[in-house]
């Protein structure tokens, strides 16, 4: 009975520990909830919800520096003017036309510059500067007509080579023939020693036209020396060789009365524009300074002609 009774005695003291840790274990756990939820409460404190998320710090742009209030001015850009003869020519007219308007009247002890002459003047400058004009667009056309008659003189005088050397003629002519050839291609004769030293030369490019014009009619009389030479094709015959060396120097003739005729018009032109005192530029010039003294620097007259440049011809 005594064994009976310490068993109850224990069961029954197990069950009350057993409940007594059951007890504690709840407690424990309201314990750490209550301090999570009571850390949160705090950081939810100091952290609002609505507070953004922080964005990346933004580099400042560095203005230039100016006066307050003012806005930095953008560079002006320079016009380029036009310093061309028909500018020139142009601002005469411009002048003329805003002289011809000034209260009181233009007038001018000066003949050179009174409106009736400056008006000629400028006439006369814009016909010669288009007479030059012309004269360049002629003169082009016959440096081309010459180009093109002298262009294949080579490949001409290497077929009448060929051509003296099928007709049989004499070795020693055919010789001098290439030399002629040699002569129009502007190749060396005579190859030049490399070991020499302080030799002068004749230049081998004698390639000009009144050049190549003399070593073809050289060519030409080498040709007419040989009697079996007699060619089928009809700008291989001496007859059409001769022509064509006759139109060469016709070409080269009209060549230099053309550049004659171009650069007297061009003299002309020059002294128009440039000659002292009567020339167009100091008249205009000569014109300014009259209405700077008779209207004044600050009228509106003055300032209308003030900007029109008139420049020399450089030679």
């Amino acid at each position: 009975m005594i064994t009976n009774n310490a068993n109850q005695q224990d069961s029954t003291n197990g069950q009350v520990e057993s409940q007594n840790t059951d007890t504690n274990f709840e407690a424990m756990k309201e314990g750490f909830n209550s301090t999570n939820q009571a850390a949160t409460d705090a950081m939810a404190e100091q952290t609002p919800a609505s507070q953004p998320t922080e964005e990346p710090e933004k580099v400042a742009v560095k203005r230039p520096a100016n006066r307050t209030g003012e806005e930095a001015k953008k560079p002006v850009k320079s016009t380029k003017k036009d310093r061309s003869m028909a500018a020139t020519v142009e601002n005469g007219r411009k002048f003329n036309a805003n002289i011809a308007t000034f209260v009181p009247e233009w007038l001018s002890n000066n003949t050179l510059i009174v409106l009736a002459s400056l008006q000629a003047i400028v006439a006369l400058a814009g016909e010669l500067v288009a007479a030059v004009n012309d004269k360049l667009v002629m003169h082009g056309n016959i440096l081309k007509d010459r180009f093109m008659l002298y262009d294949d003189i080579e490949a001409l005088g290497t077929r009448v080579l060929n051509e003296l050397k099928a007709s049989g003629a004499p070795w020693t002519t055919i010789v001098r023939a290439d030399h002629y050839v040699k002569k129009l291609r502007g190749e060396r004769i005579i190859a030049i020693d490399p070991n020499e030293e302080n030799a002068n030369h004749i230049s081998a490019c004698q390639t000009t036209f009144v050049n190549k014009l003399e070593h073809f009619n050289g060519l030409i009389t080498l040709v007419s020396t040989v009697e079996s030479y007699d060619p089928i094709v009809a700008d291989l015959q001496l007859a059409a060789l001769k022509g064509r060396a006759t139109q060469m120097a016709s070409a080269n003739e009209s060549v230099d009365v053309s550049q004659a005729e171009l650069t007297a018009t061009r003299r002309e032109r020059n002294k128009c524009f440039n000659e002292e005192t009567v020339g167009l530029v100091d008249r205009y010039q000569t014109a300014k300074a009259s209405a700077k003294a008779v209207y004044g620097v600050k009228s509106a007259e003055f300032k209308s002609i003030k900007g029109l440049e008139f420049r020399r011809i450089e030679e």
